[in-house]
């Protein structure tokens, strides 16, 4: 019985200490975000949806949908959006930037850094390539 009760408080990466941690770590990092984005912002994110939700609009997806990045290029025209995910190491960064994006009318530029997560803004860009 002992070694139930450790197991459940201790024992895996789903134990209720490790639980206590990561929403704590989430919570704040959500008042971070809120923080930094402006009220009328609209938030991409495949995780953090629910401590982001109601404060901000959120979009619950990541940039390799290609429907969701058209939809995207088309909502930045009328308000700013962010994207909170895993932080993209430089290559992917300047890949996305240069050859991914672009056809759907926006690049990214990273604002902060929050552990392993990285808030990005998506910025419009003018003419959108023709391939």
């Amino acid at each position: 019985m002992f070694f139930f009760f450790m197991f459940t408080i201790f024992g895996s990466e789903e134990g209720l200490i490790n639980l206590y941690y990561n929403h704590s770590i989430d919570k704040a990092n959500a008042e971070a975000i809120l923080e930094i984005t402006p009220e009328n912002a609209i938030i991409m994110t495949q995780y953090h949806d629910k401590q982001l939700f109601p404060e901000r609009k959120v979009i619950n997806a990541l940039l390799t949908n290609d429907t969701v990045n058209a939809s995207v290029g088309k909502i930045l025209e009328h308000y700013p959006v962010y994207y909170f995910n895993f932080a993209f190491p430089e290559k992917d960064l300047v890949y996305l930037n240069e050859r991914r994006l672009p056809n759907f009318g926006f690049t990214l530029e990273l604002l902060t850094r929050r552990g392993r997560f990285g808030l990005y803004e998506l910025k419009p860009i003018e003419e959108v390539p023709v391939e």
